[in-house]
């Protein structure tokens, strides 16, 4: 059986989809870091951010 055992967040990937605006502060992705935070923690699960621009 395998297991999820990591999420790696792809901001950059969101922040375009989205068609957000990249700003320094990354204000924009804050809310889907936090949830994801969450769901992670919630399932026992480690959580790694993407990239840093």
């Amino acid at each position: 059986e395998h297991r999820l055992a990591c999420l790696v967040m792809g901001t950059n990937d969101l922040l375009k989809e989205s068609r957000a605006r990249a700003l320094h502060n990354r204000i924009a992705v804050v809310p889907w870091l936090a949830m994801t935070l969450v769901a992670a923690r919630a399932f026992g699960l480690d959580i790694l951010d993407g990239v840093y621009n």
